[in-house]
């Protein structure tokens, strides 16, 4: 919540020349000394405090860069190169994991943090003179030249429009694209938080839910990077418009699951449908309102999709005390 208030602030500094440089140092500096304080937290209470609104605080910036940096970059390709980088969350929960498990093991906990604070400053210093606002800054062009007759895309650099955010929130269309976003932020948040306990209800072991979790997280890495490309084929409208239908009919099957074969099957391609959201996600607002301003756009849509994430599994877990059952939020989802 606080990260994402805070982009309501600083998102229009993405959109100045030198600006995604200057975030992202101080949010890499402020996140890591929240990463060394939590090493001395005593309380609950003060956990919160470093680690959620300092920590929130310091990674205001590095979520504003992260979403508007590669749609500034590219336009003809920009569908591919978004599904490319959208990867590296997982990515790094692949890395990371077994390398804080390592850490825990070794130093204890509070040294632990302290660690990933210095394994931040090491990593992300060196990259923040590499945060460029746009090709243009350094006289280069988006897409590296790419001409608009070989592209995929049916925008092109020099005939796309950007518009400022007072213009975009003035259109209907762009409330009922933040409506569509909610919905989907909702369901992705919803689904993460459900499937475990869903399948543990219908006699899966926790054993066999937990590597069900598993699978899903493999099957949404690897595609999302092929949604992006699909994306660039299709358009963001079809993308975005089938992913939401797939993710529908997924949660559905859930509903009529067997066995536990049919139950991998079911999940892997749960994790397929998932994965296009995050990148289809970013991909929208450059696609309809162009990208020289679209620091200060993401700055106020990530602020209401973080909401309707938080909201998610709170609305699942009112809807199980009311009925008794997970499949009701499944339903819930399907709709």
């Amino acid at each position: 919540i606080v990260g994402a208030t805070g982009g309501l602030f600083v998102g229009h500094l993405a959109d100045r020349k030198g600006a995604p440089s200057k975030l992202l140092l101080v949010g890499v500096i402020i996140d890591a000394a929240s990463l060394f304080a939590l090493q001395w937290v005593e309380s609950p209470l003060q956990f919160v405090l470093v680690y959620g609104v300092i920590g929130g605080a310091g990674n205001t910036g590095m979520r504003v860069v992260q979403s508007t940096l590669v749609a500034k970059w590219f336009v003809a390709r920009r569908g591919t190169a978004v599904g490319f980088s959208s990867n590296g969350g997982g990515v790094s929960a692949l890395i990371m994991v077994p390398i804080i498990a390592f850490l825990i093991t070794e130093m204890g906990w509070r040294d632990a943090w302290a660690a990933l604070g210095v394994i931040m400053l090491v990593l992300m210093l060196p990259l923040v003179p590499l945060a460029v606002r746009a090709p243009e800054d350094v006289g280069l062009e988006p897409d590296n030249g790419l001409a608009p007759e070989t592209s995929r895309s049916r925008v092109s650099a020099a005939s796309e429009r950007s518009y400022h955010l007072s213009e975009v929130v003035r259109t209907w269309q762009f409330w009922i694209l933040m409506t569509g976003v909610l919905v989907g932020n909702y369901s992705l948040q919803t689904h993460t938080v459900v499937l475990v306990p869903y399948l543990k209800e219908i006699g899966f072991s926790a054993a066999a839910a937990a590597s069900a979790l598993s699978v899903y997280g493999v099957f949404s890495l690897g595609t999302r990077f092929g949604w992006g490309i699909l994306s660039d084929k299709l358009g963001v409208r079809a993308a975005i418009m089938l992913q939401a239908t797939l993710t529908a009919l997924a949660a559905l099957l859930l509903l009529q699951v067997g066995g536990t074969l049919s139950m991998y099957v079911l999940i892997a391609f749960t994790g397929m449908t998932l994965s296009g959201f995050p990148p289809l996600q970013i991909l929208v607002w450059p696609q309809f309102f162009g990208r020289m301003h679209i620091g200060s756009i993401i700055g106020l849509t990530q602020f209401f999709s973080t909401i309707a994430g938080a909201i998610g599994p709170l609305i699942a877990g009112f809807a199980f005390d009311q009925t008794g059952s997970h499949s009701s939020t499944l339903w819930l989802l399907v709709a």
